[in-house]
């Protein structure tokens, strides 16, 4: 399908929910790749992630390296992608751009079945009202520009149909990344006893949690789904609504510390009736569920004592019971936590306020 047919709202290839042959996800070990495996595994549907130690998408001959792995009767999903960082916008922009076209490259060899191009709610621009699709992109950043540049190759393909998801806030357990956000706040809270929060924290963003993306993921694969949608909880909420939030989750004595800010005070905020609508029994978990499932995941991984948030009946002993057996055993949420650390500063520790609320 050519760059002027793709749809600019999301539809259905398929009439019914179908199985894909194979799901191949470029970029499986990251917070949402892995997130996604699980979900295929879950429901019987065969994949194969490729990661930067199978496949380097940024080397000359990787195009056809893909292609090798690929069948034609395959739905191919791009999470790839290097996070950019303060001294290395420029290196990082023009490597995301090379794996871009080695996608599309292989793509065209091969012709699959699907492809799915996760992108970014940070191509929009800021608005004063919910943002629809509709919305022209306008990207300020070489990370928005990356995406939207990417979007743009891959839609000049011929041939799969192509499902591109502008996703927003990503959150959830055993989030790797330590953006501005719900992560960060809750593991400061719960290791430090404090929250930051930069100037008053008034600015607005659509926090989603990250099962409920792979859900919109597994969904658009099994209809076979082409077009633009933005995947977003159509709920915003302050930085610091956010934050006491956090604070009354924790419970005890937390404290929210202002800093200076960084930035001017921008405001995001989602229209999610196209997405309500190309899926309307898909289920949404609420901003307070998700921060509840941080916290308990943090104090199992810290081995801190647990106790109820304020005006809660459950007791302490409940909860790290519960926490325990999310996390599991305590040392080894604990070295989860230290690779996931590691990890995180080796790749996208660089991503500072400015960038994590675009």
């Amino acid at each position: 399908m050519s760059l002027t047919q793709q749809p600019t709202v999301i539809v259905h290839g398929h009439s019914e929910a179908k199985r894909p042959d194979r799901v191949v996800v470029l970029g499986g070990d990251g917070f949402l790749g892995r997130g996604l495996l699980l979900r295929l595994a879950q429901n019987g549907i065969e994949s194969l992630a490729l990661t930067s130690r199978e496949l380097d998408l940024t080397s000359p001959n990787a195009g056809w390296a893909l292609a090798e792995r690929l069948r034609p009767s395959d739905s191919l999903v791009m999470l790839a992608a290097i996070k950019p960082g303060r001294r290395l916008d420029d290196e990082g922009f023009v490597a995301n751009l090379v794996m871009g076209s080695a996608v599309c490259n292989a793509v065209r060899k091969v012709g699959c079945a699907h492809v799915v191009y996760i992108s970014s709610d940070a191509v929009y621009p800021f608005v004063s009202g919910p943002i629809r699709e509709d919305v022209a992109p306008l990207p300020t950043s070489l990370y928005a520009l990356m995406h939207f540049a990417r979007e743009t190759m891959l839609r000049r393909v011929e041939g799969p149909p192509l499902a591109i998801l502008r996703v927003t806030q990503v959150y959830g357990l055993r989030d790797p990344h330590d953006a501005y956000g719900p992560s960060r706040m809750v593991r400061s809270a719960v290791a430090k006893g404090r929250i930051v929060l930069y100037g008053s924290g008034e600015e607005t963003r659509d926090h989603i949690h990250v099962g409920d993306v792979t859900s919109v993921l597994l969904d658009v694969l099994r209809m076979r789904s082409r077009g633009l949608v933005n995947v977003a909880t159509g709920r915003s909420i302050s930085f610091a609504g956010l934050a006491e939030l956090v604070q009354r989750t924790c419970g005890g004595s937390i404290a929210i510390v202002r800093e200076p800010r960084r930035m001017p005070v921008m405001h995001r905020a989602f229209d999610t009736a196209a997405l309500s609508t190309a899926f309307p029994t898909r289920t949404q978990t609420p901003l307070e569920t998700g921060i509840t499932m941080m916290v308990e995941e943090q104090r199992a991984a810290l081995a801190v004592p647990v106790s109820a948030p304020a005006g809660s009946s459950e007791g302490g002993v409940a909860m790290a019971a519960r926490a325990d057996r999310r996390a599991g055993d305590v040392e080894t949420a604990r070295s989860r936590q230290t690779e996931s650390h590691q990890r995180s500063q080796a790749l996208s520790s660089s991503i500072s306020e400015d960038d994590a609320s675009r």
